[in-house]
């Protein structure tokens, strides 16, 4: 991935995954987590890049991207994914880090650290309006 482009490191965890699991059985957890793979993967560009970290986590890498565009996309995801309908909440948290242009060499953990904790601030603050 070249060093000269701006980038927005997205980390994103589907809420409530288990529930779903265990109120619904993992085969509806598996189309819930297809259904959030395609919500993506209709928002985004060729050129990014979109991968599942594990379980229902997943990374994006917008190229070209400022922060403030990367939280407009990913708020209007969250928007239209929570509004299409099932027999549970869709939902899912998520943390961005912004990299400037010419930003250099990046530890990916460290960047990766970074948009984790934010993601589960958004995490929270999910579980808080549901109760």
């Amino acid at each position: 991935m070249s060093r000269d482009c701006e980038l927005a490191i997205v980390y994103c965890d589907l809420d409530q995954l288990k529930y779903v699991n265990d109120t619904f059985g993992h085969k509806v957890g598996d189309e819930y987590i297809c259904h959030f793979v395609e919500a993506i993967q209709q928002s985004i560009r060729d050129y990014d890049v979109f991968a599942r970290m594990g379980g229902d986590e997943f990374c994006i890498v917008l190229k070209d991207c400022s922060l403030a565009t990367a939280k407009e996309k990913m708020d209007a995801i969250q928007y239209r994914f929570m509004h299409e309908s099932q027999n549970y909440l869709n939902s899912f948290s998520y943390g961005t880090v912004h990299l400037d242009a010419n930003h250099g060499e990046i530890d990916l953990n460290e960047i990766l650290e970074k948009a984790d904790y934010i993601m589960y601030r958004q995490k929270r603050e999910h579980r808080k309006a549901r109760k």
